[in-house]
């Protein structure tokens, strides 16, 4: 079949019926005889291919060309076709000029090709060098890629326009304002474009713009795939003219004693969605080497009291042009496709369309009525949203972005910075398996993200909660095994627990500890229990700081601490938690527990810090019966407490009579504390008034708000801002130089973290992932929202993870999953999951 195409092209491009052989060609797009030409159609579609959105912008190709290596010195540029194939291969080039449009204004930029004859693996897009000569370039002088894939197509049907999403070439076009591309072939079934000259204009190239001079709000669109049925169908037959076929079980299509079929539909759209594409799907029954013709007709059907909406010969639909598709052999037992995009472009507006015959043969599909319900008509709908925001304020722009990952499963659990802005990134990658999830993965990158150096922990039960590093470079980590495990410096007790470990900053062991809970019960105090490190942190002489989880008891060092007889319950155990010190080498300097309740939300340690002084700050919800230092609560409550360098409690700050926790703290430059509350119920901070979660609904654990805060160095209240994250959830929290808070958590829907409106006026996507920066004395200073499938695979909640880089920018990480979009690029992992880091200039 490629040997037919390439001799088509060598007598001049003929294309007509040969289109047909092409080993891409389909019904789909209508390939077969054209259909009588309608001037109406050309205007319709240039009409939609100017109006991408209200700031939309249409540019035609100023250039374009194909070039091919069986004939490297020919030139095509004056032909009507752009060819991209690999047997033979051809390559195909593109030249725009953006004229008075600015690329930094540019929010989405889309290549849109009309596809003359389909393939089953598109072609792959390229920014190139655009100065090149139409009719002058050959394959010796095209040029080469200047930019990674921009855009990857799959399936292509014949006779539909293709678009190839191009935003990150056109955004950093220079100031000539001329962007070149280049298509090369993923395949050896190749596919042919209409080119700029074309004889029918609306199948011209085109470059289509979305524009925003408030380029701070960064607007974006998101897609998705409805499924709708038709409202009525039926056929009409010559030789009966007065009976009607409305209830019959199929649509007939025959030349041959006439019958003729109609569909009637309406294009039900939710608000804040408009059609991309409209698709007819019919299952055919029985096939034809000629398939029907399709055309628009009048959707007022004709009405009857007593069966409805239908109609006879005499009473049937009437056709009007423009022509829409047709004439393709179709196969029994498949379904037939029909681009219906060109005739229904109004919301819930409602058309018709009808299948006149294309031959003598006799053709068949499932109506409505069907006895099957599988094979019943149904239009499918691509649809995009309506522009929305997902940039407020000032900063927050892409610096360098990295993805990392093979065909198995990526996951980054952990992430830390070094005063050079390097980072240490824990969870599980590598060229290892992770059976189980158990063991991890340490990798160590420089300030751009390039690799260093990688070690696996592949061997025992082994899980890895968190890490930090020191001034001087070292990697903190800390976790939980079972069994016999070696982390390189000798093996840990055997019966498992918690471990702590120390990595030098080109990854080789330097020490570990392992630390065994039991339940201290007279009668049996040789049962293990469990206890679950959540958060590490270190301070200026490299001291590691720990808490989490405690059930029963547990000796780190200091004499046995215990989480009271509620966490050693033989039916039900309640979690109670604990906080430990210790020295740069390991050895311990202080640790505490906090006693479990029965029937009481577990103890939930969140988040540990340390300030300049060495200062101990800890944070999440604490049990009625724990004692932070001074006594037990008396009350389940979110806390943030201070502790001296030897563990004496400072202070405490709870909030009392809410449910929920306060997530994440870090000490300010100033002494004082930031931190992040995800709480629910009535509360009073400052002397001000506050409610978390809707105070209509139930109160539930998940009913909860966003507030992040300052309290002063001695634990006193200074400000508190709420954050709106619509059911969403606050997570991580850096502090700036100059005091200033960027958090990071996630929301569904639209939300406003201070700046204005982010995200999609519709309910049609889950969570998104932000990031948000605030004062030092709590002002908005810009809010960005980041896609959705920034998490692990299985899951459906977007994690980011922050860390500081010098000069105010900011690491941020992430698990991949799926496919997402940063700047209007995207990014797809090439396994169930990858890393991907990027970073936030200040």
């Amino acid at each position: 079949m490629d040997g037919q195409r390439w001799a088509r092209r060598a007598v001049g491009g003929v294309v007509a019926v040969a289109v047909l052989t092409h080993c891409g060609g389909g019904l789909e797009g209508g390939a077969g005889p054209e259909g009588p030409e309608d001037p109406a159609l050309a205007t319709r579609w240039q009409e939609a291919s100017s109006g991408v959105a209200s700031s939309g912008v249409a540019l035609e190709a100023t250039s374009d060309a194909r070039v091919e290596a069986s004939r490297p010195a020919g030139r095509f540029g004056a032909e009507p076709t752009l060819g991209v194939d690999a047997s033979p291969q051809e390559e195909s080039l593109l030249r725009f000029d953006l004229g008075d449009v600015s690329p930094a204004t540019v929010t989405r930029a889309v290549l849109r090709l009309y596809a003359i004859d389909g393939t089953n693996n598109g072609p792959r897009v390229f920014a190139t060098n655009p100065y090149f000569a139409e009719l002058a370039v050959d394959w010796y002088n095209r040029g080469q890629p200047l930019s990674a894939v921009l855009a990857d197509a799959g399936a292509i049907a014949a006779g539909g326009y293709v678009d190839f999403d191009v935003t990150a070439a056109v955004r950093t076009v220079g100031t000539d304002g001329t962007v070149g591309f280049m298509l090369r072939a993923d395949s050896s079934d190749g596919v042919d474009f209409a080119s700029r000259e074309a004889s029918r204009p609306e199948r011209r190239p085109r470059l289509l713009l979305t524009v925003d001079p408030l380029a701070s709000c960064l607007p974006r669109t998101d897609t998705r795939t409805l499924r709708s049925p038709v409202m009525q169908d039926g056929y009409a037959y010559e030789l009966e003219p007065t009976r009607r076929h409305g209830s019959a079980p199929s649509l007939v299509v025959s030349g041959s004693g006439r019958r003729e079929s109609y569909l009637r539909m309406r294009l039900d759209l939710p608000a804040h969605w408009q059609p991309r594409r409209v698709g007819l799907n019919l299952f055919v029954e029985t096939g034809a080497n000629t398939g029907p013709y399709l055309y628009g007709a009048d959707p007022h059907w004709p009405a009857d009291p007593v069966l409805g909406q239908d109609f006879d010969w005499n009473t049937r639909p009437g056709i009007f042009s423009p022509f829409l598709r047709g004439g393709a052999p179709i196969e029994p037992g498949t379904w037939a496709h029909y681009d219906l995009t060109s005739l229904m472009t109004t919301p819930g507006q409602v058309y018709s369309v009808g299948l006149v015959p294309g031959s003598s043969e006799f053709v068949q599909y499932a109506s409505s009525d069907s006895i099957t319900p599988a094979n019943r008509p149904w239009l499918e709908l691509a649809l995009e949203s309506d522009p929305y925001c997902t940039a407020r304020g000032a900063g927050g722009t892409v610096g360098w972005t990295k993805r990392y990952g093979g065909q198995g499963e990526e996951v980054l659990s952990a992430l830390a910075t070094d005063a050079q802005g390097g980072f240490v990134a824990l969870g599980l990658f590598g060229s290892a398996p992770f059976p189980n999830r158990e063991g991890f993965a340490l990798a160590r990158y420089d300030a751009q993200g390039t690799p260093l150096w990688s070690r696996e922990v592949t061997h025992g039960n082994v899980r890895a909660a968190a890490l930090t590093v020191t001034p001087e470079g070292n990697i903190l980590v800390v976790g939980h095994y079972l069994g016999a495990v070696d982390l390189g410096a000798g093996p840990l007790p055997s019966t498992g627990g918690l471990f702590l470990a120390k990595f030098s900053p080109s990854g080789q062991t330097v020490w570990t500890r392992g630390f065994t809970a039991n339940n201290g019960l007279p009668d049996d105090n040789s049962r293990t229990t469990h206890i679950a490190p959540v958060a590490v942190a270190t301070d200026a002489q490299g001291s590691l700081v720990v808490t989490g989880q405690l059930f029963g008891r547990v000796d780190l060092g200091g004499g046995y601490i215990h989480a009271g007889p509620a966490s050693t319950g033989m039916t039900d155990a309640y979690a109670g938690g604990f906080v430990a010190k210790f020295t740069w080498q390991g050895q311990h300097v202080f640790s505490r527990a906090f006693e479990a309740s029965v029937s009481e939300q577990s103890h939930l340690p969140r988040a540990v810090a340390t300030d300049a002084q060495g200062n101990v700050l800890l944070a999440g919800r604490a049990s009625p019966l724990a004692n932070l230092g001074d006594g037990a609560l008396g009350q389940a409550q979110p806390f943030v407490a201070k502790y001296g360098p030897t563990g004496t409690l400072l202070w405490k700050r709870g909030f009392p009579g809410t449910f929920g926790e306060v997530e994440a703290v870090q000490a300010l430059p100033s002494g004082g504390v930031a931190f992040n509350a995800n709480l629910g119920g009535a509360f009073s901070f400052g002397g001000v008034p506050y409610t978390g979660g809707e105070p209509s609904d139930e109160v539930l654990p998940t009913n909860l708000s966003g507030f992040t805060g300052r309290l002063s160095a001695t634990g006193t209240d200074g400000w508190l801002r709420a954050v709106d994250t619509s059911w969403g959830r606050l997570g991580g929290l850096v502090v700036g130089s100059d005091g200033a808070v960027t958090l990071t958590g996630h929301a569904g829907g639209t939300y406003d973290l201070g700046g204005g409106p982010l995200g999609p006026y519709h309910d049609a996507t889950p969570d998104t992932a932000f990031v948000a920066r605030y004062s030092a004395t709590g002002a908005h200073l810009g809010s960005r929202l980041f896609d959705s499938n920034f998490h692990e695979s299985g899951q459906i909640t977007p994690r980011l993870l922050l860390a500081p880089q010098p000069g105010g920018a900011l690491l941020v990480g992430a698990t991949l999953t799926g496919t997402a979009r940063v700047d209007g690029t995207a990014y797809t992992a090439q396994g169930p999951s990858d890393l991907f880091y990027f970073r936030l200039q200040p």
